[in-house]
């Protein structure tokens, strides 16, 4: 398999995911690096040394050659919200729970051995490597801490997305919504995910399996419908208007009613009545802070462990 190249300094490289190749002269940043195998093909490119592996989440397809790219003198940056899952995820698999476990969370693809960190994808923090600037914008719903990173790359504004989304407007893997036993939590959080990447008007996106995705906005259009169907079905734990939790109607985060020019209200979808007291400057104070929405009531340890 030798890489594709989707611009003068984009390329893209098949393996258990699809890496993404950054040039710069003579070295590169990856995004994520599947089996590492990447590596032996670089020098095709003019690439000598890979400086960043930036991760877009936790799962094994995408960085079960970390080890490979860390000989070769890569630095890794993960996000956040998953780091334990790397430099302490030896500490997870001796925790995980093997029978009676109603919180099967997709950690179980997570990798067997600590690997070292160098840095952490801060949610909307920029990363900056010679000329790019990758921003992280949260994209949980496939995991609970996955990311996308938008930037600029040869005059295109783009977007390297994981597994929020496939090309056709789909999901990659419909298992990965049940955060736990009987729960499509992961329907909501998608959903504000896509919503989110929306607005970043994107000319492309670059998804960690399947082609690059050109009519962004389409394809999301798309995948909004799909979700809000899927959200309705039964009696399933979701946001959905026919669900059991039928009062709480978040799917596309809830709305701030405004009761006077400086005074908000949450509204009725929220855990907990609270409110946003604003100042003419653009700062704002909230009074209680009830969940925004009954999928971020974590019944168990996010992970599982």
């Amino acid at each position: 398999m030798s890489l594709i190249k989707h611009s003068k300094n984009l390329f893209e490289f098949r393996d258990t995911c699809n890496v993404y190749v950054l040039k710069s002269g003579t070295e590169c940043l990856l995004i994520d690096s599947g089996s590492g195998a990447v590596l032996q093909h670089l020098a095709a490119i003019g690439i000598e040394r890979v400086a960043w592996v930036l991760r877009t989440h936790h799962h094994r397809d995408q960085c079960w050659g970390t080890g490979a790219v860390q000989k070769a003198g890569a630095k890794i940056a993960v996000p956040e919200y998953e780091r334990h899952l790397f430099e302490s995820v030896e500490t997870c698999w001796e925790a995980k729970r093997i029978y009676g476990n109603y919180s099967d969370t997709n950690t179980f693809f997570s990798l067997g051995t600590n690997v070292p960190v160098d840095a952490v994808l801060e949610d909307y923090s920029t990363f900056v490597w010679k000329e790019y600037q990758l921003r992280v914008l949260p994209a949980k719903g496939h995991t609970y801490g996955m990311v996308s990173l938008i930037a600029e790359v040869d005059g295109r504004k783009v977007a390297f997305t994981g597994d929020l989304m496939v090309d056709g407007g789909k999901l990659y893997q419909l298992h990965a919504m049940e955060y736990s036993y009987g729960s499509l939590a992961g329907v909501e959080f998608t959903m504000q995910s896509i919503l989110a990447l929306k607005r970043e008007d994107v000319a492309a996106a670059y998804p960690s399996h399947g082609i690059p995705i050109g009519e962004v906005t389409e394809n999301i259009g798309k995948l909004e419908s799909r979700l809000e169907a899927l959200a309705t079905l039964g009696r399933l734990y979701t946001s959905g208007s026919n669900s059991s939790f039928k009062d709480w109607q978040t799917l596309r985060e809830s709305k701030l009613q405004r009761i006077t020019e400086h005074l908000l209200w949450a509204g009725p979808y929220t855990c907990s009545n609270f409110y946003i007291l604003l100042s003419g400057s653009g700062h704002a104070m909230l009074i209680d802070y009830g969940l925004a929405s009954l999928a971020h009531l974590h019944f168990s340890n996010d992970h599982g462990t």
